[in-house]
């Protein structure tokens, strides 16, 4: 699966250092995301994890994407909470050699605070979950609308993880590969968003 970019140049590797979150961030996400939190535990200390720790990171990532309630998604100055109207912050930032990826909290694929007030009223103040509804919401709340979204950027978190390091070119054809039936046109389109807006924040940013 190409993909293609305004610079004519190689397809770079990432090679991933670790997370940096903070003690404090890391209780509240602790609050409202155990699987998440437990999994930062380990890539917080990346550099001095042990291949034991290192495997289960990638168990316990497919655990966040599986886990009920706000998915950890690509974060962006300008984002605002789809439940108070008040801006959200990185909660989190994976750093790579090439640069680094900020995550924040996301519902629905809307941006949200990541507090028991804010989860518990999204419902009430987002009843249209529609997709015109979603769509609307998403304009109302997000700036840079050509983000992956937050499902793709766990998937490729995953492989950030269980795979290091990778070119985003062979990542991106990876994906294509492990599909033989074929991609439906709206993830074709999210594996590509994936591997040009994390080419863009890495390289390019």
């Amino acid at each position: 699966m190409a993909h293609e970019h305004e610079h004519d140049h190689g397809h770079e590797e990432v090679h991933f250092l670790f997370t940096d979150v903070t003690d404090g961030a890391l209780a509240q996400i602790r609050d409202t995301n155990a699987p998440l939190a437990e999994l930062l535990d380990i890539t917080r200390r990346w550099g001095q994890a042990t291949d034991d720790e290192k495997k289960a990171a990638a168990e316990k990532q497919q655990a966040v994407e599986r886990a009920e309630g706000w998915l950890p998604g690509y974060h962006s100055e300008g984002d605002r909470c789809a439940s108070c109207g008040m801006p959200t912050l990185a909660l989190f930032a994976d750093k790579f050699q090439e640069g680094e990826l900020p995550y924040a909290a996301f519902l629905r694929g809307l941006p949200v605070h990541a507090t028991r007030d804010c989860l518990d009223r999204f419902a009430t103040v987002r009843k249209d979950a529609s997709p015109r509804g979603l769509d609307k919401a998403r304009r109302e709340t997000m700036r840079d609308l050509e983000r992956p979204t937050p499902r793709m950027s766990q998937f490729f978190r995953h492989d950030v993880l269980a795979q290091p390091p990778f070119e985003l070119e062979h990542w991106a054809n990876s994906v294509a590969e492990a599909n033989p039936d074929g991609l439906d046109k709206h993830s074709f389109r999210d594996v590509e968003k994936c591997a040009r807006w994390v080419h863009q924040r890495l390289f390019h940013h």
